[in-house]
């Protein structure tokens, strides 16, 4: 195998290991983002299901609505910030798709060569052995 396709191809590797790398913290914050959007929305359900004798003394002060203002606005903020994230998660992924094809792409070259190179050396050896029969049948 020639050494500038095996240098290439640790390179393209290399690169393809950094992109998945850069992706990480964004899918990590992704699945933080969808977990506390999940448990607001368990605390919303929760908070909706008590028996109206548990919500009454909220509802005199006012605390109800002011808990929905909060989940509302939570929920927004949440869904902002999940939105930015899945944003630079799209980037990301098409840098990865793009390491991964040229990566991909080195790999077939170097299958192709070492392809190749097995076919030359099994057409010498058959050559060879051509040879020798021609050499004995002459003698």
């Amino acid at each position: 195998m020639s050494r500038g396709l095996t240098d290439l191809a640790a390179l393209t590797e290399a690169q393809y290991r950094a992109k998945q790398a850069e992706l990480e913290p964004v899918l990590t914050e992704e699945r933080r983002l969808r977990r506390a959007l999940a448990d607001l929305e368990d605390n919303v359900s929760g908070s909706a299901a008590l028996p109206l004798a548990d919500t009454m003394d909220l509802q005199r002060v006012g605390g109800d609505m002011a808990w929905r203002r909060w989940a509302a606005q939570s929920r927004s903020d949440l869904q902002t910030k999940l939105a930015r994230v899945l944003a630079q998660k799209a980037a990301k992924m098409a840098g990865l798709k793009q390491a991964f094809g040229r990566a991909e792409a080195v790999a077939a070259m170097k299958h192709q060569e070492a392809t190749d190179r097995t076919g030359a050396r099994d057409k010498a050896q058959l050559e060879a052995v051509q040879d020798l029969i021609r050499l004995k049948m002459s003698l």
